[in-house]
């Protein structure tokens, strides 16, 4: 091999914490040659330099025949290396028109697996997990994004390279500090991040903003982003401010004024806003699902009455707010630049079985 390795990033979903995740993997491996094949989120992508670091950008149709073809395309025009599938329906596609090979090898980052999903019943669970394993046999090497990845990876995938590759915030700009330990329980906001979708299970968060009122009124709520227009009019008409989408830089500049984030999605990968919000010094409150098991118990909530007293809690003591964010700062300590390079490095050069260029990586 001659010159730098080139992966082909082939994402359906491209938007949020997803678009952040591959715009941070491009930074974090700059030896290697990035290209972008994408379809954006319609109304909730606003590109704010994410797609800087890719030599190319192209747009993947939303027909699954169509997106097919572009990947078969692309694959033929760009000789990748690596061909890097993000999320479910892009894994998907990407594994079924490409026959994973030393030529072609496929790495699978899912960025939250489909058989989490609760908006589904059981049996589409279970339909999602044949599937995936189905696809495990054309797939090369995983990049799972979180423990939880990890595990399902390792489960599904049995034989193949499994790498878990932790997500990282990018870094935020020094116009972002934000002085933390003002908030009280008369001025203080707490925010929420991302696309108001079932997966982000807007009306748990309703709930938890009803059960929050009860015990302190004067708390007040924003939503940064939007999405379903019914979720929009739940939360509005509760008083909660829905900002829509913005840049990220705007995004952040919110999330930074906030005292507390809290994160009620009904599954997940690993999110990036928690990383972001770390970064601002701003706490976190997350609520009890799969994705978050290996975080520290008392960071973590399961029903509206825990929310609420956590909240009432953090409003109250300053103290609290420091200690969480101690907590959290122990927690990500892994979540590096360094740890993602060398990780995302060896998952690739494992994948095109060069594993001698780079040292094979501590496992979990």
């Amino acid at each position: 091999m001659t010159g730098s390795p080139t992966v082909l990033h082939v994402v359906e979903s491209f938007g949020g914490g997803v678009a952040t995740a591959l715009s941070q993997y491009c930074a974090a491996t700059p030896g290697f040659r990035h290209h972008l094949l994408r379809t954006e989120r319609v109304g909730d992508f606003i590109d704010s330099g994410e797609t800087e670091h890719f030599e190319s950008v192209s747009d993947l149709d939303t027909s699954p025949l169509s997106a097919i073809v572009a990947i078969r395309r692309s694959v033929r025009v760009l000789r990748p290396d690596v061909i890097h599938a993000h999320s479910s329906i892009a894994g998907l596609y990407v594994r079924l028109c490409v026959k994973a090979s030393p030529a072609h090898p496929i790495v699978y980052t899912p960025h939250g697996y489909a058989m989490e999903r609760q908006d589904v019943s059981p049996a589409t669970r279970a339909l999602f997990g044949l599937v995936e394993k189905m696809l495990a046999r054309n797939t090369t090497v995983y990049a799972a994004c979180s423990p939880r990845e990890h595990e399902i990876s390792r489960s599904i995938g049995r034989s193949k390279d499994v790498f878990y590759v932790p997500n990282v915030a990018p870094a935020v700009g020094a116009d972002l500090a934000y002085p933390k330990g003002t908030g009280c329980a008369n001025h203080f906001l707490v925010v929420a991040t991302g696309r108001l979708t079932a997966a982000r299970d807007p009306y748990y968060f309703a709930a938890v903003v009803r059960a929050v009122k009860l015990a302190a009124p004067d708390v007040t709520f924003k939503w940064i982003g939007g999405g379903e227009p019914r979720y929009v009019d739940e939360l509005v008409e509760l008083g909660v401010e829905v900002t829509g989408w913005l840049p990220r830089k705007e995004a952040l500049q919110l999330l930074s004024e906030a005292d507390l984030l809290i994160h009620t999605a009904a599954w997940d990968g690993f999110p990036m806003v928690l990383l972001e919000a770390n970064r601002l010094r701003v706490p976190s409150y997350v609520r009890d699902i799969p994705a978050f098991a290996t975080v520290p118990r008392c960071l973590v909530g399961r029903t509206e009455d825990q929310f609420a007293r956590n909240v009432t809690t953090m409003a109250n003591d300053p103290h609290q707010r420091k200690k969480a964010l101690e907590q959290w700062d122990a927690f990500l300590s892994f979540n590096t630049t360094a740890e993602q390079s060398e990780r995302l490095s060896a998952a690739y050069y494992a994948s095109m079985e060069f594993p001698q260029r780079i040292p094979r990586p501590r496992s979990l």
